[in-house]
């Protein structure tokens, strides 16, 4: 029998992973004898059975952390090369959030303001796991410390090319993984995005979330929202992700470690955008190659450009903004943004 690993209910077979890439050999170790179970009661989806550690690393490794991402060639990476890092610091420091930004950082300040705002943050310390290029630390540390906040923060980051970001906006890298990372600190706020699905031990993670926030602090998680169209429609194939949440899924992972939920909404575009512009079809095998891989992203450009200039150009359809823009609502988005803060009467 097969449990869930967030309500304990018996979970079902579900579906076999499929769109995996069969030219990368640590995707295939890794998932090809991988199904994704789904529990009844509270719709959390997950890998069964789970996945190897150093597979899952070695894929990371050769894909991600070694090779750079998207970063390493756009122009912002090219600036460490350009000019001085005080220049570029500026250049960041000066430059408007974008709207997407804008949003999460504004739903922030609204729980750290009713905390106290910048007397509540003085002096402590955030951290952002599986940072990237760290943009919420980033905007954070901007906005709070030019109000005399004095706020530090540590990011968690395997890959080694956001080292100059971190160097010009003051972040300091602690470790590689979580699971790695020492507890010799604190912190107020912990952050994450697109980090949980990744994980192996959920119960693992939450624990030392749990160890590692303030009592009164604040953990926000942004994860993929997979309610039922995300798998009628799905974005991209199942690989990597170990854990597909619902919000009402995600809510219970929280409460089961004693943390009071603040905020929960879905954010984003709307998830029956897919059915529109799909990546995977119901067909689609388990195995397919980098080159069919390929063409399916090109045919998703396609039909995304298609889609959004019938929406401009007719009236009886909703507004492309509508698809677009950063909204909230309890479900059918993107994405799921969870805000939530220790209870002090829970267990420690």
């Amino acid at each position: 029998m097969v449990k869930c690993g967030i309500c304990g209910a018996s979970a079902n077979f579900f579906s076999e992973y499929k769109g995996i890439n069969r030219d990368n050999e640590f995707l295939v170790k890794a998932f090809s004898d991988k199904a994704v179970w789904c529990c009844p009661d509270c719709h959390y989806c997950f890998c069964h059975p789970w996945v190897e550690f150093k597979l899952l690393k070695d894929y990371y490794e050769s894909c991600f952390w070694e090779k750079g991402g998207k970063l390493s060639r756009n122009l912002l990476a090219k600036l460490k090369k350009l000019v001085p890092g005080i220049i570029a610091r500026r250049l960041r420091g000066q430059r408007p959030l974008d709207e997407r930004l804008q949003s999460l950082i504004s739903l922030l300040e609204r729980f750290i303001d009713e905390k106290g705002g910048v007397n509540w943050l003085r002096g402590n310390y955030i951290l952002e796991i599986g940072a990237g290029a760290a943009s919420i630390s980033s905007a954070l540390l901007r906005h709070y410390n030019s109000r005399g906040a004095s706020l530090k923060s540590h990011v968690v980051e395997p890959s080694d090319q956001f080292k100059h970001i971190y160097r010009w906006d003051n972040l300091r890298k602690i470790a590689n993984t979580f699971e790695e990372m020492d507890e010799s600190l604190t912190y107020m706020v912990i952050l994450s995005q697109h980090w949980l699905e990744h994980v192996i031990d959920l119960d693992c993670v939450f624990l030392k979330i749990k160890r590692l926030l303030k009592d009164d602090g604040l953990i926000f998680l942004e994860v993929p929202n997979c309610e039922s169209p995300y798998w009628e429609h799905r974005f991209s194939p199942n690989p990597p992700h170990l854990h597909f949440f619902t919000p009402k899924s995600i809510r219970l992972l929280a409460e089961k470690y004693d943390f009071q939920v603040l905020f929960l909404m879905t954010y984003g575009r709307l998830i029956e955008f897919e059915k529109h512009v799909g990546y995977l079809k119901p067909d689609t095998p388990k195995l397919v190659s980098n080159s069919e891989l390929r063409q399916l992203e090109a045919e998703r450009d396609f039909k995304t450009r298609v889609f959004y200039e019938s929406l401009a150009g007719d009236n009886r359809l909703a507004p492309a903004a509508y698809y677009l823009k950063n909204a909230y609502s309890e479900s059918g988005r993107e994405f799921i943004h969870l805000l939530a803060t220790r209870n002090r009467e829970g267990k420690t």
